[in-house]
């Protein structure tokens, strides 16, 4: 739990320390209301999209949403149009409820399926584009080694922030930065 005053911090600038021009993130970081402008200005962001959970069923990545024409496919080739505005599209029970894949694609006893569209849907696609792409992945491997140290301090460190006040919990947090470090070069071969 991070304390309050991290919380009522102000923002950082992104364009602080000069022009940004590529930015890895985690995910999770992927709701922040800088990364949608971030884009559109340019900046090339660099992170795994959100993977959608369906079971053992059809996920939502196996239907293709084409944006540009405004409709959804499903894997048994059933086209329906994406409403104005809809953050979610429904396919008819008319369509589902024969169809010979049903099962692998839902559990609605009434209805069909129906697929939720992220409000940031065409740049997620892009993200999971390049997931897909050999040098995209090249590129979202760069980020382990900065995600294997974050790891390392969280695992030295924990959940929990050990001290009132963000001052000593600033200087805890660069002991354990300092300790990390130092394990790394411990781990590093010495050169002949």
């Amino acid at each position: 739990m991070l304390p309050a005053e991290f919380l009522s911090h102000p923002p950082i600038s992104p364009t602080a320390h000069g022009a940004l021009d590529e930015l890895f993130i985690d995910r999770g970081y992927l709701a922040s209301p800088l990364i949608p402008d971030l884009h559109t200005a340019g900046v090339a962001i660099r992170a795994k999209a959100w993977t959608s959970r369906n079971g053992d069923r059809f996920p939502k990545q196996a239907f293709t949403i084409d944006l540009a024409a405004g409709h959804v496919t499903c894997p048994a080739a059933h086209t329906v149009p994406i409403p104005p505005r809809a953050i979610t599209v429904h396919f008819p029970a008319t369509t589902c409820q024969p169809c010979p894949r049903r099962a692998d694609c839902t559990t609605a006893r009434r209805g069909g399926r129906s697929i939720a569209l992220h409000p940031q849907e065409a740049f997620l696609q892009t993200l999971r584009n390049a997931q897909q792409d050999p040098a995209g992945r090249a590129r979202l491997r760069m980020r382990t080694t900065i995600e294997h140290s974050l790891a390392r301090v969280q695992r030295i460190q924990e959940d929990k922030a050990r001290y009132k006040g963000l001052r000593k919990n600033t200087l805890d947090l660069r002991r354990v930065a300092a300790v990390t470090n130092l394990q790394g070069v411990a781990r590093r071969p010495i050169a002949a």
